[in-house]
């Protein structure tokens, strides 16, 4: 039921505006309503439901009330202006994620020739299968490419599925860390770092801002999204998908069929032209410290000129400012 309350916290009366954050307001004032991350999230992060209640979505958004739509990225702006009437179209406007300041001290001896590359992944310790979804095993097999000529550290900050411990067995290049640590010392993780290895089958926000915001310069596949916050040869290095590959990205369900079984076997089949664009790419970075050094600073760049709190805030004061003295 795309209707069904989440929440039941009592709307203040004096409330001249309300923030949607991914989900239905059901009352009269005046809205916005922000996506999050992609427009399913309106549905549950359901493409099958989103489907099955378009119209049903499109009459909401469509209400006189609702304002504007607030899109995270490009991908999300298009998707949107594509499937809905040139009513919801108008609403649409695009507000980007932002990361917040945080303090590190930078390791400048990471640019030194004899200093040992570490190569940093970043998936979830909460739900191992997503390990698939953000391209951990594909990781894995460039490593293993990698380390036959490299002297490299993998670090994972990571659940993984048994059946992927298994394969790796014991491996004395890669660091894995399961457990839940504090901030600082994924701030250390970061900062202590020379490559951010993310070959995500779709973007994972927090992830790519953090990691443009350290500095790292990222290796990932050209997948859902991705080119809305990495650019290619410029602060990251996009490995196109294979043919197969793009079997499953032109599927109509896509982003959501990546954590299907049948894709999860797709992974376990070992796409070789991924696995060596990838080892390829990395390889780069590992023989050159200073574009190591440049596509980091550019993607520190993007973050102070597209995705900072600052620009977020005054985006979004712009917005609600408008809709209130519009009303008023």
């Amino acid at each position: 039921r795309v209707f069904e309350k989440i929440h039941s916290e009592k709307e203040l009366s004096e409330a001249s505006l309300v923030y949607s954050f991914g989900m239905f307001y059901q009352g009269n004032k005046p809205f916005v309503v922000d996506l999050v991350d992609v427009p399913f999230s309106l549905t549950g992060n359901s493409y099958e439901l989103f489907v099955k209640n378009k119209k049903v979505v499109e009459n909401y958004i469509s209400r006189e009330n609702c304002k504007k739509i607030l899109c995270p990225n490009e991908t999300a702006f298009d998707f949107m202006k594509n499937n809905f009437n040139e009513k919801v179209g108008n609403k649409l406007t695009m507000v980007r994620q932002a990361i917040s300041p945080i303090k590190y001290t930078p390791n400048k001896e990471k640019f030194n020739k004899k200093h040992k590359i570490k190569i940093l992944f970043m998936g979830s310790i909460n739900n191992p299968e997503d390990f698939y979804m953000k391209g951990g095993l594909e990781a894995i097999c460039a490593l293993k490419k990698l380390e036959k000529k490299y002297d490299v550290e993998f670090i994972m900050r990571c659940k993984l599925p048994l059946r992927v411990k298994e394969f790796i067995g014991k491996n004395k290049n890669i660091r894995l860390i399961e457990e839940e640590i504090p901030f600082e010392e994924i701030i250390r993780l970061y900062s202590s770092s020379d490559i951010l290895l993310m070959p995500y089958h779709q973007y994972i926000i927090m992830v790519t801002l953090e990691g443009m915001y350290f500095g790292l310069p990222m290796v990932t596949i050209n997948s859902y999204g991705v080119k809305d916050y990495l650019k290619n040869n410029y602060n990251a290095f996009l490995v196109e998908p294979s043919d197969e590959l793009k079997k499953y990205y032109k599927n109509p369900s896509y982003p959501n069929i990546i954590r299907s079984k049948k894709f999860i076997k797709y992974v376990w089949s070992f796409d070789e032209e991924i696995i060596n664009g990838l080892a390829e790419k990395v390889k780069l970075l590992i023989e050159n410290p200073l574009l190591r050094k440049k596509m980091g600073e550019n993607g520190k760049e993007i973050i102070r000129k597209k995705f900072s709190i600052e620009v977020r805030n005054k985006a979004l004061k712009q917005i609600f400012d408008n809709i209130i003295h519009k009303k008023h």
